[in-house]
């Protein structure tokens, strides 16, 4: 079982099982268990789960459908509740119940994958913040608009309109 927060600050359960995963199959057509596959070479294969991740209302609706009990008690429209932060906690939740539903020798596989994955976007994260941070970023930012401002003055000056005469 694995948990994510919404912006109201409820905690939320997700708990993967051959029958939560029919649910969600049956209500909104996603199957949960063929999100992440290893293919024979070792490569890990998430095209199913990207296509979801990619979509937030069918992520939120697999949300719905994995805490309908939860949803049910608080009474409150369950999608209003996510914002971008929670539908990235609320993801990641989602992906390591996939992986823990997964078989031992698969699991591991996975569990590898996944934590190499968060690496690199955790680093990814910091070298933004080292951007974001740069001191001399507003000057940069200004320079490069004033060039691409001066390109298209440049280029609208050149765009030639022919002129009919009325002869």
């Amino acid at each position: 079982m694995t948990t994510f927060t919404d912006k109201q600050k409820k905690t939320w359960s997700l708990e993967l099982t051959v029958g939560s995963a029919r649910r969600v199959k049956n209500e909104t057509g996603v199957n949960l268990l063929n999100m992440i596959s290893l293919e024979p070479d070792g490569k890990a294969s998430t095209a199913e789960l990207e296509k979801l991740i990619e979509d937030p209302f069918a992520l939120v609706n697999v949300l719905f459908t994995l805490c309908a009990k939860q949803a049910e008690e608080s009474g409150e429209d369950f999608a209003e509740r996510f914002d971008a932060d929670v539908i990235m906690a609320a993801t990641n939740a989602l992906i390591e119940e996939i992986i823990n539903f997964s078989p031992a020798a698969k699991r591991r596989a996975l569990t590898k994958f996944y934590q190499t994955a968060q690496r690199i976007a955790a680093e990814q994260e910091k070298e933004l913040e080292k951007i974001l941070n740069d001191e001399n970023l507003d000057e940069k930012i200004e320079e490069e608009m004033k060039k691409s401002y001066t390109g298209l003055q440049a280029s609208s000056a050149s765009i030639q309109i022919p002129l009919h005469s009325g002869s």
